[in-house]
């Protein structure tokens, strides 16, 4: 890995697209490997995977992200997957397609922060990259670390929010240190947020 690579917006452009038509069609979507598209990191792509699922959640509730340690639940499995759980009818209605966009634009910045973490190490082994890479998440990520139920991963909550507290504090959330946590980073996040808002504005018109 190239740790002084720069990363462009655009890299991930592909990535969204897979995971928009997917939710369109089915309201689900899985994007992991060659369907992160060709511009990103090899190792990067086989680390993560990034899942969408419906879900109901409490309250007003209309998101909740999670990045999970697999090697928590298989040992041997050195990878994290980023859990999108969506509450579909909080979205629903003619503003449906521009929430979407909002929501995936933010959650694929918080996608592109642990990218950028990761392809930062310089370690020359899948084992302690992994090690490496999970240190930094436990001490820099601000949210709540839980099990997941279903196969018992080591599991932190990044995001949950209502709609409207996502639109009502939509510069606040698209800050460098909502992002980062403070984390030194190399992206203008918001300037990545508005670089995916406006592609999947422009897409999901096509859908």
């Amino acid at each position: 890995m190239n740790k002084n690579e720069k990363i462009l917006s655009s890299q991930f452009f592909e990535m969204l697209g897979s995971i928009a038509e997917q939710l369109i069609t089915k309201r689900t979507a899985i994007c992991l490997g060659k369907d992160m598209g060709i511009e990103l990191n090899p190792k990067a792509k086989n680390y993560f995977s990034f899942v969408i699922r419906p879900a109901e959640l409490p309250e007003n509730m209309a998101m909740l992200s999670l990045l999970s340690d697999v090697s928590s639940y298989i040992e041997s499995n050195k990878g994290c997957v980023y859990t999108l759980f969506i509450n579909f009818p909080k979205i629903e209605g003619t503003l449906y397609k521009n929430f979407l966009s909002i929501i995936l634009s933010h959650e694929i910045c918080h996608f592109v922060f642990l990218y950028e973490l990761f392809t930062r190490l310089d370690e020359n082994t899948d084992n302690s990259i992994h090690e490496k890479f999970i240190n930094i998440i436990n001490q820099n990520m601000s949210g709540k670390k839980l099990k997941e139920n279903t196969h018992n991963m080591t599991t932190n909550e990044l995001d949950n929010y209502s709609m409207q507290e996502l639109i009502k504090n939509l510069e606040k959330f698209s800050s460098n240190e909502h992002f980062t946590n403070g984390v030194d980073s190399q992206i203008d996040y918001k300037s990545f947020f508005y670089d995916f808002l406006g592609h999947l504005d422009s897409l999901l018109k096509k859908i």
